[in-house]
């Protein structure tokens, strides 16, 4: 296994901080169950809450862990240390983006499960599965450019305080806030916000597109792009 995401796995997924997530999201969970009367309610009150948690630790949580991965080496005099290292670029940035986060995406996925279990109830398989791709990729994206963004500001050698932190951040959800709105309007079963597109066409360089293939494709596109 990759030694920077082995490190981070045994720093991050700690048997006490793992009881503690899942005991945390189970009391939150048993909460909003309680607070609603009927079934119907219950799985819609489940839903709701776990969606806000998913965007609260993967989305908002993770962009700020992602942008602190390298900038939190630097601070703490051990980045030059690990450049030494025999890793390799591409190592070095799946051990950073996926090890600083992994503890994010532990409370998000079952965040995650709890979401693709109500969608199974009242959407079907298509759904679920069209819901899952899109959490992962606003996660996904948040945090590679939150972290993009930091290693931008490494290569001119600013300075990193809270408030450049912060910033590093900020990118990564004005990328996540892009992403909700284009799949909003692309999505194909309509589970998110309802959302439906404006057009059925795209012109791009004088030639039209279906539109919800356009912005799914993009949206892709943006992605790898991120990543590479």
């Amino acid at each position: 296994m990759n030694p920077e995401l082995l490190r981070n796995i045994w720093l991050e997924l700690t048997p006490r901080r793992m009881a503690l997530m899942v005991a945390v999201l189970v009391l939150i969970f048993f909460a909003a169950a309680v607070a609603t009367g009927d079934d119907h309610g219950v799985v819609g009150s489940l839903f709701g809450s776990a969606q806000w948690l998913y965007y609260g630790l993967v989305v908002f949580w993770g962009s700020r862990n992602a942008a602190l991965s390298v900038v939190g080496e630097i601070r703490d005099r051990t980045w030059d240390l690990q450049r030494l290292s025999s890793l390799g670029g591409g190592a070095m940035t799946v051990g950073k983006l996926f090890g600083s986060t992994i503890y994010n995406w532990f409370g998000g996925l079952i965040c995650l499960a709890v979401m693709t279990v109500s969608t199974l109830a009242h959407g079907g398989p298509g759904a679920a599965v069209i819901d899952i791709v899109y959490y992962i990729a606003i996660g996904l994206i948040a945090q590679a450019a939150s972290l993009l963004a930091s290693l931008v500001a490494i290569r001119r050698r600013q300075s990193h305080s809270r408030f450049d932190i912060f910033l590093y951040q900020l990118v990564g959800l004005i990328a996540a806030v892009a992403v909700f709105f284009v799949w909003n309007a692309a999505d194909p079963e309509g589970t998110l916000l309802k959302g439906k597109v404006s057009s059925d066409t795209v012109v791009w360089w004088s030639i039209a597109f279906e539109a919800r293939a356009f912005l799914l494709l993009s949206l892709a596109i943006f992605t790898g792009w991120t990543l590479l």
